[in-house]
């Protein structure tokens, strides 16, 4: 089996995540790295070989007028805001490359309650369609600094790949059960995170080889 290509992580920060009060860059380090220690396959070699997790250690700031993004609200019916700063700030590229956004907080009105948004637990939240059917546009990873654990990264990374906690709830301290922390991959976690990169790699090859 053809060893991994290496998947590249494209961080976006919003001002009020990086108003001085945290080192956003040692942040974003911690993510990579814990998310990178988890996405390693652990067994044998035919299992595809080490997975290469890399940051140009650019951070991409992000234009936010009025900190309109600085609270990201989340209904039944989605979340726009959310959609908007992924449209305004992303658009695919070729290659096997993960958009991950450095938001202030959240707020979901299910599981924090109440009408009126506030600053409530959520620590991350992955815009794809499977589970979102309100989702639009490109996908993209949010983590919320001010309550994201060094864990969340990883976590949402297993709903990148097609995940839902539903997969993981008998699957004790696998890292896609709900609420994070968990360390351990199943096996088709970790084959869907390979068919990913390399369908994406390959993409990336043909549309050189068209330009060409």
């Amino acid at each position: 089996m053809d060893k991994l290509p290496s998947i590249q992580f494209a961080f976006f920060c919003i001002p009020a995540a990086n108003d001085g009060k945290r080192d956003v860059a040692k942040f974003c380090r911690d993510q990579m790295n814990f998310a990178s220690t988890v996405w390693n396959p652990k067994g044998p070699p035919e299992k595809g070989g080490p997975v290469g997790f890399t940051w140009d250690n650019n951070l991409r700031p992000v234009t936010d007028k009025d900190n309109h993004f600085k609270l990201i609200e989340f209904t039944p019916d989605g979340s726009p805001k959310a959609l908007q700063l992924v449209k305004e700030n992303w658009t695919v590229q070729a290659g096997p490359i993960i958009p991950v956004f450095v938001c202030y907080a959240a707020w979901d009105k299910l599981r924090d309650g109440g009408d009126k948004p506030r600053e409530g637990l959520m620590k991350g939240f992955t815009l794809t369609k499977r589970g979102n059917p309100w989702f639009t546009g490109d996908r993209a990873i949010l983590v919320f600094i001010t309550t994201a654990q060094v864990h969340t990264l990883a976590h949402e990374l297993a709903h990148w790949f097609g995940f839902t906690h539903a997969d993981a709830k008998d699957a004790p301290g696998n890292v896609g059960q709900e609420g994070g922390g968990g360390t351990h991959l199943l096996d088709e976690q970790y084959h869907a995170m390979m068919r990913w990169a390399n369908q994406a790699d390959f993409r990336n090859r043909l549309n050189r080889v068209k330009v060409e």
